[in-house]
């Protein structure tokens, strides 16, 4: 497992310049769609390891999860970039810097995020057939 998260750190990492340059010629909002939308279409790709017979397991997870790598990376980068311009919007405005309430709520969101798929999937996976015995089952 260890692997293929140095796998995705890699290629996150690896990915970040191109971002950067990118949000150079290109509006955040723009950019964080393609991201978006590209950690969609990687993410459900890893529903289809195993499917190649002549390429292993492990090496169709792979090159699964290092596609998925530079669009993870580009979303970190660019809803952290985002944050900072509706902070500085909000100064602006208000005349009041007030970083720490957005980055709280924006935190709060993600926590609350995770929190509800952690009750959500797993009566899901069991519907669909998921038990250790059968670890496709949702396939």
């Amino acid at each position: 497992m260890g692997c293929y998260q140095s796998l995705v750190v890699m290629a996150m990492l690896a990915a970040a310049p191109v971002w950067n340059r990118l949000s150079r010629d290109y509006p955040d909002r723009q950019l964080l769609k393609v991201s978006l939308f590209g950690l969609a279409l990687t993410t459900s790709l890893l529903t289809a390891v195993g499917w190649i017979s002549f390429l292993s397991t492990g090496l169709q997870a792979a090159l699964y999860l290092g596609f998925l790598g530079p669009f993870l990376g580009g979303y970190f980068i660019l809803v952290y970039a985002m944050m900072g311009a509706v902070v500085e919007q909000d100064a602006s405005v208000t005349g009041h810097r007030r970083e720490a309430f957005h980055y709280s709520i924006f935190s709060f969101s993600a926590g609350m995020g995770l929190s509800f798929s952690t009750l959500i999937i797993p009566p899901i996976f069991s519907h669909y057939g998921y038990t250790l015995a059968q670890p496709a089952g949702v396939r």
